[in-house]
């Protein structure tokens, strides 16, 4: 990638020269990009001048405020560059380290506070002459990498740029800079490693912890459920009681209902035995006082008769309404029962489906305590 670092200079007119010009002498193709960093008052125009003219170069900002103090004068806010669509920021360059006193715990908040606004940071390293002389390069590299949290890695761009070769003439050896490419990549990936360790502890003790809570809520739901199967079954006996209780009551009206109808029986065939009698007293005696007799006793079997079909009446339509009570009720338990039993096996249903969820999410909390952070390139 290609990153025009304007520091204190520039104006509108030099910034449309080259924006323009860019466009012509670089071949910027995707995957590499041309990032241009102006002086913080030319931001905004900037990417409006880079869109009117539909470059596709990419803007930066130089300056980002770690945030770490209480509001500052002429601070610049990760907010206030995303806001301005910046998609890149310059952190950690040599001048700043010098003159502004920037410590690896400034620069790391600083990358912070970028990556959490979507902003990639263009991380700059490098090592002064007296350093480089004294055989430090690597040593000094390493301490200024420390500054990118292992979960950073991945979002920032590392950019090797040698304190003695800004503005002095000299410049660094393509050899020289593929071995400080190579240290920092394994630096980078030996941090990763030794910070993924630590990551995957917290992962698996977080899972673990996780996955307790579940076997807890698992438990409490066991009990409530089982709780719940006991409260039905418990209702269950009562509507089983109740259910004996109409048949029982059911078998005492049929029997109170066969006596009836038996005792009926008998005074019918006792008032015909004196009908016979007092009708052969009537032929051998044939007198008028006995002709009287019968007529009374028939009269009496006649209203008895009466009496007695009213009373058989009575006592079916009685016992037809309270069979009709009787089955209500019935149908009432029966409903009852089927709604307890449809709970018990919804119940049923929902613990499964939580012991399958159980089963899923110990399934993920291994895979994903399984993952390890990946390790960024340097450029």
């Amino acid at each position: 990638m290609i990153v025009a670092n304007w520091k204190n200079a520039g104006s509108k007119e030099l910034i449309k020269v080259w924006v323009d010009s860019v466009s012509k002498d670089i071949d910027i193709v995707q995957g590499k990009d041309c990032v241009f960093c102006p002086p913080t008052c030319y931001l905004d125009y900037s990417k409006d001048y880079i869109k009117q003219r539909n470059k596709d170069i990419r803007i930066g900002s130089q300056e980002l405020d770690s945030e770490l103090t209480s509001p500052l004068t002429g601070a610049i806010s990760s907010q206030m560059l995303a806001d301005l669509g910046c998609e890149f920021v310059i952190i950690g360059h040599s001048e700043q380290r010098l003159h502004l006193n920037e410590s690896n715990e400034i620069l790391s908040n600083k990358l912070l506070k970028a990556v959490e606004r979507d902003i990639i940071p263009i991380f700059c390293i490098g090592e002064t002459k007296s350093e480089k002389e004294s055989d430090l390069t690597k040593e000094v590299l390493s301490k200024q990498l420390d500054a990118i949290h292992t979960d950073l890695t991945s979002k920032c761009i590392i950019a090797y740029e040698p304190v003695w070769a800004i503005g002095t003439g000299d410049y660094a050896e393509i050899s020289l800079i593929e071995k400080i490419h190579v240290h920092i990549k394994e630096y980078i990936m030996n941090k990763t490693k030794s910070g993924s360790t630590g990551s995957l502890i917290s992962d698996f003790v977080g899972a673990i912890k996780s996955g307790m809570e579940k076997v807890n809520k698992y438990k409490t739901d066991c009990n409530a459920f089982k709780q719940e199967v006991s409260g039905y079954a418990d209702d269950l006996k009562a509507l089983i009681d109740q259910l004996e209780a109409c048949i029982g009551e059911i078998e005492k009206l049929q029997g109170q209902y066969v006596a009836f109808i038996q005792q009926l029986q008998i005074i019918q065939e006792n008032l015909r035995i004196q009908i016979r009698n007092a009708a052969s007293g009537a032929k051998s005696g044939a007198d008028t006082e006995c002709n009287e007799k019968i007529l009374q006793i028939k009269n009496e079997f006649q209203g008895l008769m009466g009496l007695i079909n009213g009373l058989k009446l009575d006592t079916e339509t009685g016992m037809r309404s309270q069979l009709g009570r009787l089955k209500s009720t019935l149908k009432k338990l029966c409903d009852e029962t089927d709604g307890i039993v449809g709970k018990m096996r919804k119940g049923n249903t929902d613990m499964k489906t939580q012991v399958d969820s159980m089963n899923e999410e110990f399934g993920v909390a291994a895979t994903s305590s399984d993952s390890a952070s990946g390790s960024s390139d340097s450029s």
